[in-house]
């Protein structure tokens, strides 16, 4: 699908008309071959909406909202008896 022209060519209304699939798509291509999910990875998601995605609907700035959702999915890991080196 990374490849398809019709998912690199789709237009996204939110980001002005851009077509920014094929920003996404490059970004897959450059992904750490080191890199992996976190093992609390549903949690983490489930709260970017109450933490970064403030950023996007409040005066919140965007590092700010980084921080708290770095800080919270930190607790959470070390909570469930992981070992989160930030």
């Amino acid at each position: 699908d990374l490849e398809s022209q019709a998912f690199l060519d789709k237009p996204f209304p939110y980001f002005g008309g851009q077509q920014a699939n094929r920003i996404f798509a490059e970004s897959a291509r450059n992904v750490g071959e080191d890199w992996s999910y976190l093992p609390f990875q549903v949690y983490a998601n489930s709260i970017f909406n109450d933490t970064v995605g403030k950023a996007y609907v409040s005066p919140t700035k965007l590092d700010d909202g980084l921080k708290a959702w770095q800080d919270a999915s930190v607790k959470y890991g070390n909570d469930q008896g992981f070992t989160v080196n930030k």
